[in-house]
């Protein structure tokens, strides 16, 4: 009886199977690609605003910046001036020269066309201004900006 038992012991077994791992690499693959873009990338953009104080006074107007208002009915203010878009490229070179640091801010209503936008870039750009910023505001809330 040993013998017969040793028998069954010196039989090499069959071959063993081995274990596939590519169903394991695919699902690994499956979540890397779910997280990546499950994931959410920050993205900070941060301006400075300056924003009253309820007891401040009135914010002085910076030398440096000229603040050009386009109203519906293609009608333009300067820096609270009324003005004409075809006379903004010859005045804003006027100031370019005395002042080479000075930028221009363009703040559009709503309802202004977007020709008459257009036609505003080309004057400031005429006049050899770099430095341009735009903003949309809100006509009905007094000309906030928006966001």
């Amino acid at each position: 009886m040993t013998a017969a038992r040793l028998s069954a012991f010196d039989k090499s077994p069959g071959r063993r199977r081995s274990v596939s791992l590519t169903p394991l690499v695919d699902v690994v693959f499956l979540l890397l690609i779910f997280f990546m873009l499950a994931s959410t990338f920050l993205d900070n953009n941060a301006m400075t605003m300056l924003t009253p104080e309820s007891d401040a006074e009135a914010v002085e107007q910076d030398d440096n910046v000229v603040e050009v208002r386009l109203i519906a009915g293609d009608r333009l203010n300067v820096d609270g001036e009324e003005s004409r878009i075809e006379r903004l490229a010859e005045m804003l070179k006027t100031r370019f020269r005395n002042n080479p640091a000075l930028s221009v801010t363009v703040l559009v209503e709503e309802t202004v066309p977007t020709q008459s936008l257009v036609s505003v870039l080309e004057a400031v750009k005429e006049s050899g201004i770099s430095s341009i910023v735009t903003a949309p505001v809100n006509s009905a809330t007094g000309g906030e900006i928006s966001p």
